[in-house]
């Protein structure tokens, strides 16, 4: 599962994660930023057998 997610660094020091496709309706989208705050984005459509929900992700 580790290798599903993609890691991105931005020039101000917040680290972007994301886990499936998030911007497609399905996914899992966090952000830690430089000073340590977190943010979660979880997006849980389609069929849930195939695809999971969102607690799974969370």
């Amino acid at each position: 599962m580790v290798d599903n997610f993609k890691a991105s660094t931005s020039k101000n020091g917040t680290v972007k994660y994301s886990y499936l496709e998030p911007d497609d309706g399905h996914g899992l989208f966090a952000r830690i930023e430089k000073d340590g705050t977190l943010a979660f984005d979880i997006k849980a459509q389609g069929n849930a057998s195939e695809l999971g929900s969102g607690k799974d992700m969370f």
